[in-house]
């Protein structure tokens, strides 16, 4: 991915040249952007991160409809999924099944990389290692304000976009409000050997008000997590024992990522000019 779109230098010195600027280069983000871009509009992407697709935590799995929805490529995905087993406390287990495929694991970093490209081939700009701190709205446009690489800059356009994901401040200094109900994910990659079918635990001493899952990927590896409304970490740490204690893990070391999950949307959405997208808006 290119650090530094066509066409920064003006846009950091003050240049008005964007119909809408785009907060965050996730699915939803860079998604927006390439439909608008390909529809004619002049957009700007701002990203906090230092490319697409970096500290993804996310399980990644959709269905036909949402691949077919992103034009996704084939190549992203990791393995199809036509069964589950759900697993109660007490060790009884349920599989249900179909003939066909219901559900896609896909590489959901790659996901991001692929948008984000397609949205630059359409013409869209991104400008990645930018921290928007506030959105001020006029009469006329949008000012958003950004720590770019260190240094405070001023960017303008028409209207402003909000895909940041969940727990950004910007929707309340917009006056739109704070989503309060939400959940913890916590997920690892995993050694599960041959497991080919995905697994949901309904158990809430490893996952106290949520649930857990394991589901296999590629090469013998696969993504064990949970969802819980507190101590993720320390819940997960539990799960991965657990599992290895079975002799479903051959290793409880591994990686983990932690993100919240809203489960209400923000009171409001929308203002003068400016959108909430995605997880940002619940």
């Amino acid at each position: 991915m290119k650090s530094q779109p066509r066409g920064a230098l003006k846009l950091i010195l003050g240049a008005n040249l964007y119909d809408t600027i785009i907060v965050g280069a996730g699915v939803v983000g860079s998604y927006l952007a390439w439909r608008l871009s390909w529809l004619g509009y002049q957009v700007l992407v701002l990203e906090r991160k230092a490319t697409v697709g970096q500290n993804v935590c996310c399980t990644g799995i959709v269905s036909r409809q949402c691949l077919d929805l992103l034009a996704s490529e084939d190549s992203l995905i990791l393995r199809e999924a036509s069964s589950a087993e759900f697993l109660a406390p007490s060790g009884k287990r349920l599989q249900l099944s179909r003939n066909d495929e219901v559900a896609y694991i896909i590489d959901r970093p790659a996901l991001d990389m692929m948008l984000a490209r397609r949205a630059q081939s359409s013409g869209t700009c991104y400008l990645f290692r930018t921290l928007v701190t506030d959105i001020q709205v006029a009469t006329d446009g949008v000012s958003v304000i950004a720590d770019y690489e260190g240094e405070q800059r001023l960017f303008e356009a028409e209207t402003a976009v909000i895909a940041t994901g969940f727990g950004s401040a910007l929707p309340d200094k917009l006056k739109l409000g704070k989503i309060s109900d939400f959940v913890f994910g916590a997920q690892a990659e995993v050694d599960v050997g041959d497991l080919k079918v995905v697994r949901i635990y309904l158990d809430h001493n490893l996952a106290p008000g949520g649930f857990a899952w394991l589901v296999p990927t590629v090469g013998g590896k696969g993504l064990a997590g949970l969802v819980t409304r507190r101590q993720p970490e320390q819940h997960l740490s539990k799960l991965l024992s657990t599992l290895k204690a079975e002799g479903v893990l051959t290793s409880t070391r591994a990686v983990s990522c932690y993100a919240p999950i809203p489960l209400r949307p923000l009171p409001s959405s929308y203002t003068d000019r400016v959108l909430v997208v995605g997880e940002a808006a619940g």
